[in-house]
This record gives C-alpha cells, structure tokens and sequence, in this order.
C-alpha cells in the first residue's frame, strides 16, 4: 500500500539528451540509405538483365526453328543485321540513332576504364522498354565466329553505364547463345573491379573488369 502524500517522481529527456539522440539517429540513417538505394537499383539492373536475356534467348530459338536450325547466312559481316530483323518477329523493339554520341567516353568496366567503343557503335537497337543493344560480327573471338551484343538495361542515357551493372555482354553462336564469363567464353571469374587482360574482340582495350557479372547475375 502506498502513503497518503507521497508522489510519485516522472523522470523525463532533457532537450540536450534528444537532441543528441536526434543526431545518432540523422548519421545511421545517412550512412545506410546511400547503401540501401544502390542495393534496390542493383537488384533492379540484375531483374533487367534475367529478362532480357530470356526475351533474346527466345527470340533466336524461334528464328533458328523459323531456319531448320540452319543459321549459317546470318553468320557474315552483314547478316547480324537480318538476324536481328528476323528476331523483330519476336521482340519489339526500333532502329536507334545515336551518331552523335561518343561512345569512347560512355561505358566503364567496373575497373574504371573506358570500354572500347568498337563493339559499340554497329549495329544499334532499342527496345519499347528503354533497353538498348549494340553488337557485330566477328570473324576473330575465341573459340569460335559469334556475334558479339551489348544489352544495356536502362538506355545509354542513364547512368551508370558500367559493364556488371546497367550494361552486360552475350556472345552469339549458330547453335546457342552464351552471357560472357560462362564456361567456354574466355571470360571467367572478371566480375570485379580488378582490372584483367582479356581477349580481343570483344574488347579492344586490356580491360573487361564486370564482364562476367552477366553469367553470375543469371545464376541469382
């Protein structure tokens, strides 16, 4: 039983004690958004990319059973282009025209160099979504001829325009179509931002630094 007369103590923050909590508070929160955004917006390129590389992965299936599985005339210096316009069957998507830009000074690896533009600046589609595609022919890349097709999720005007984030690479054969950094490609284990020596075409400077993101992003 409690006394008649005594009373009971409210013990309180002073404004000193808030506003210091305040400030814990302010510096968490500024130190992990940052963090959370770049996770939402990598989460969102990887969805991106799973996407379009099935849209493309079953656009040349239909084009190949269209040709009885025969696709050695597209494999030339000008079929990439009426391959690509036999896949508009399947996937909507326009000829872009980006002449004007300088595509020496667009793309990084995740190294931080500059991505060579000569892969960049052929053949040049876009997608009703916003992605765009660039890719040639070559007579050249190991083990086999293949098209070589940039797929840039969000459009060459939006950042951050850097392989193993928003841009990612596919390597096309007869008989398949293989993300660079798979088995086979010559592109294995380069999803970091080390800086390696890789093979030529498809890249024409000593770096691919995030190319094989494109092969381990499908596996998540």
């Amino acid at each position: 039983m409690f006394k008649k007369g005594l009373k009971s103590k409210v013990f309180g923050f002073t404004l000193a004690e808030v506003l210091i909590a305040l400030g814990v508070i302010g510096v968490v929160v500024a130190l992990t958004i940052p963090s959370l955004i770049q996770k939402t917006q990598d989460a969102e390129f990887h969805s991106a990319w799973k996407k379009e590389f099935s849209v493309i992965s079953q656009a040349y299936d239909s084009v190949r059973a269209d040709n009885n599985y025969d696709m050695s005339t597209y494999f030339t210096a000008s079929g990439i282009d009426g391959l690509f316009t036999d896949m508009g069957k399947y996937i909507s998507y326009r000829n872009a025209d980006l002449s004007s830009v300088n595509f020496s000074t667009v793309y990084k690896t995740l190294s931080g160099a500059y991505l060579s533009s000569l892969n960049l600046t052929y053949m040049q589609y876009d997608f009703k979504d916003g992605t765009h595609l660039s890719g040639r022919y070559d007579t050249v890349y190991t083990p086999s001829n293949s098209m070589i097709v940039w797929v840039d999720v969000n459009g060459v005007f939006k950042g951050p325009n850097v392989l193993g984030k928003d841009l990612y690479g596919l390597l096309i054969y007869t008989d398949r179509i293989l993300p660079m950094g798979a088995t086979g490609t010559n592109l294995e284990n380069t999803c970091n931002k080390t800086a390696y020596s890789c093979p030529k075409p498809p890249f024409e400077v000593q770096d691919c630094a995030g190319a094989s993101c494109s092969y381990e992003y499908l596996q998540k």
